[in-house]
């Protein structure tokens, strides 16, 4: 019921994404080739929506560097996405520390776009890797929350790998 519940009171959105706010390093524009319309950076209002209905639940994986090296934590990535019973992952991309793929949703089959980029970036903590997800529907404007579910999901599953080989955290 609960399910049910959280499907018909999502926003309608069709591309949601780890970070609303755009990406800063080279590599990740090729985030962002992943499909046409993914190009477009979220309008202010769009952020507003993906914020208020998501916000806590949906934002990048963060780690220590000195616990977890950026291309562990890819290696760790990329088991984890092989997993998913519904993913095809396209394209991996070994030195950039991207995955692509296509997801298919359970019930209507529709696809569903995403794209994993595993960085390293510095803050004023230290040196950190971080696992950046975006999911977006091919077809319509709305998802009924499956692309969020998805994000939240898989990096859920992420969490729970890193633990196990690295302790917690």
């Amino acid at each position: 019921m609960f399910g049910l519940f959280a499907m018909l009171s999502a926003p309608v959105l069709n591309d949601v994404a780890t970070t609303v706010s755009g990406y800063d390093k080279p590599e990740d524009e090729i985030v962002l080739e992943f499909q046409e319309a993914s190009a477009k950076p979220y309008s202010p209002a769009v952020k507003a929506i993906i914020q208020k209905a998501y916000g806590s639940k949906l934002h990048p994986l963060v780690f220590p560097s000195s616990k977890i090296s950026r291309s562990d934590l890819f290696e760790i990535v990329s088991a984890v996405a092989m997993k998913q019973a519904d993913w095809k992952l396209e394209k991996i991309m070994r030195q950039s520390k991207i995955l692509q793929g296509v997801a298919t949703t359970r019930i209507m089959r529709f696809q569903d776009d995403f794209v994993i980029l595993v960085s390293e970036r510095s803050t004023p903590r230290g040196s950190v890797s971080r696992v950046d997800m975006r999911s977006k529907s091919r077809l319509g404007q709305g998802d009924l929350g499956a692309n969020a579910a998805r994000i939240e999901h898989f990096l859920g599953q992420v969490r729970e790998a890193v633990a196990a080989k690295v302790g917690p955290l």
